[in-house]
């Protein structure tokens, strides 16, 4: 630090705290940056032989961080793609219930679902479970 010019407000608050040297580097991905890791000694200057094993840490943290990124997308589309799965179950159960009472198509049914989706502001699939709900009431 005591050879650094370049920040000469972060050098003299490093000062302040003991810091005698810092080492920063970019985490890397196939050339994308995930993220940064900067070290810091109050002991000492970091040495050439340090390098290599800062660099490696580096390679590692980068490759973790890019691997619990990949796994949280992966586990949002999983869910994602759960709940679209349920959703469209209950959407064709009240299109079903529609075109029997309706005596119409599949196209005029979901028509008419939709319709009910816009007029109350309301997520399909509520909509669609709450004319499901309200033929069961009926039948009962």
């Amino acid at each position: 630090m005591a050879e650094e010019t370049r920040w000469p407000d972060f050098r003299a608050a490093a000062a302040l705290a003991g810091l005698t040297s810092s080492y920063s580097l970019p985490l890397m991905v196939h050339d994308v940056p995930v993220g940064a890791i900067n070290l810091y000694s109050l002991s000492g200057a970091f040495e050439q032989t340090d390098e290599q094993n800062i660099i490696d840490l580096a390679n590692q943290a980068a490759v973790t961080l890019a691997n619990a990124s990949a796994y949280k997308q992966t586990k949002e589309l999983v869910n994602n793609l759960s709940i679209a799965l349920k959703s469209r179950e209950v959407i064709g159960q009240a299109e079903g219930m529609i075109m029997q009472r309706e005596g119409c198509s599949a196209e005029e049914a979901f028509r008419i679902l939709r319709s009910m989706f816009q007029q109350r502001n309301e997520k399909l699939r509520d909509v669609a479970q709450q004319t499901l709900e309200g033929h069961r009431r009926t039948l009962d």
